[in-house]
């Protein structure tokens, strides 16, 4: 299943990370993952790569060219529509809100979900 995660707010910026890392590496495992971030800067974009590599993203399987930036919210809903997945995970409901219709399956979560629940539902 190819899966987009939007990290923002479900893997970046969270104070315990600990469970969103262990699905996030199992979706990359189990999945063709791609990951969305909001950057306003190349700095940016290599400090979200870098954090990607400490989780031990590629080794799960995560391939670098299927991470995305972009420097707006609006950015995000326009590369998702263009993806095309079967699956978009997002924090943000006004992103979602703007998918629903485009995307076959949206979902807004609070945090990542395990592999299984996300695609039992």
């Amino acid at each position: 299943k190819r899966v987009s995660i939007s990290l923002d707010g479900l893997l970046l910026g969270l104070a315990d990370s600990g469970p969103a890392v262990a699905n996030f590496l199992e979706f990359c495992q189990s999945c063709e993952v791609f990951a969305f971030s909001v950057a306003d800067s190349d700095a940016r974009e290599a400090q979200v790569l870098q954090m990607l590599d400490s989780l031990g993203a590629r080794r799960a399987g995560f391939k670098r060219h299927r991470l995305m930036f972009s420097s707006t919210q609006e950015g995000r809903v326009s590369m998702v529509r263009q993806l095309q997945p079967d699956l978009h995970l997002e924090a943000s409901p006004e992103v979602a809100e703007a998918l629903l219709g485009k995307v076959p399956d949206v979902r807004v979560v609070e945090s990542l979900p395990r592999v299984e629940e996300a695609l039992a539902l």
